[in-house]
């Protein structure tokens, strides 16, 4: 096979003890349909991915275009690029035919970091959580509450998701600026 992006030849290399096509010259991976699956907890554990930056998943998508021309390494059918885990920003392509999936260099580092995710934001949200679980408890005991975010005024009346929302906003606002 060979490589979609650069026309090089891939090579079978182990990487966390799944065997997958590597292309040497542009670091690009190859995976055949499910070994994406089989590698992907050996990412989320892996002690050397360093945490998600949350800015990568608010940012536009690092590729600055798309190629509908590459070529599926196993089938030659043309590959559709799509999004991984519809939010990431992380833009592979995938075939339709065989379902193997090919990461250009660096997409893999990213997929790990994804993956592992960050602890900061596994902590705020989880605050969120109980502040809106807290936030519903008052309501329903007719607690009469106000929260001010930006410009968006909450009252008991507005609906659990409009909360949450208005939380997110908060967070990126206050993000951007660290």
């Amino acid at each position: 096979m060979h490589c979609p992006a650069c026309g090089a030849p891939l090579h079978r290399r182990p990487v966390a003890g799944v065997e997958l096509d590597r292309c040497d010259a542009c670091n690009g991976f190859w995976f055949d349909d499910g070994e994406m699956a089989r590698l992907l907890p050996a990412l989320s554990s892996a002690a050397n991915v360093p945490d998600l930056d949350a800015r990568i998943i608010f940012e536009k998508p690092a590729r600055s275009h798309v190629n509908p021309q590459r070529k599926c390494p196993k089938c030659a059918v043309v590959m559709a690029n799509y999004n991984y885990c519809y939010d990431s920003n992380i833009l592979l392509d995938r075939c339709p035919e065989c379902r193997g999936i090919w990461m250009d260099g660096g997409e893999l580092a990213a997929v790990a970091q994804y993956v592992k995710g960050n602890p900061r934001l596994d902590r705020l949200a989880s605050a969120i959580a109980d502040h809106v679980g807290a936030s519903e408890s008052r309501k329903m005991a007719g607690t009469d509450m106000r929260i001010r975010m930006g410009q968006v005024m909450l009252t008991p009346g507005a609906s659990t998701p409009i909360m949450l929302l208005a939380l997110v906003l908060d967070f990126i606002r206050r993000w951007d600026r660290d």
